[in-house]
């Protein structure tokens, strides 16, 4: 059985929204990330940017299901003036990593659609695992985009 238990939003103040979302792993776990994030980014009047970031999302709770073996995640997500960062939080310490692809790959596009479909993206280590996150400018959901260091 799959749960989510939700405590969003934390914060909310004309400057800086914040909320996060605790996800079990298993099926259906990339449709739970895309509705919490597609209802605060619409609470939040950027509606514009949800496509976008259910894309991108996806891509990284389905990269903690597949890679990580962990059971819990946490959807981040911070509106702090011209960009929200959007992240998944885990136990692992194992990083996601950005390859190439050849043409008939199946799989290995996650990462590199991240990189070129945000502002900016990257990946924060905590005492207990990490953050992967990506922004995306409240004016258009891309832009110039590069790894954070």
């Amino acid at each position: 059985m799959t749960t989510a238990t939700a405590t969003a939003p934390i914060e909310r103040s004309a400057a800086r929204r914040v909320a996060r979302r605790d996800l079990s792993m298993g099926p259906g776990v990339g449709c739970r990330a895309r509705d919490f994030v597609s209802d605060r980014l619409g609470a939040w009047g950027l509606a514009h940017l949800i496509d976008t970031a259910e894309g991108l999302i996806t891509e990284l709770v389905n990269n903690v299901h597949r890679h990580t073996g962990c059971t819990r995640t946490r959807v981040l997500l911070d509106l702090s003036g011209p960009v929200v960062r959007i992240g998944v939080r885990d136990s692992s310490g194992a990083y996601p990593v950005l390859i190439t692809a050849g043409p008939d790959d199946e799989n290995g596009r996650g990462i590199d659609m991240v990189a070129k479909l945000s502002h900016r993206w990257g990946i924060e280590l905590e005492p207990r695992g990490k953050v992967v996150w990506f922004e995306l400018r409240t004016g258009d959901g891309r832009g110039a985009h590069q790894a954070a260091a």
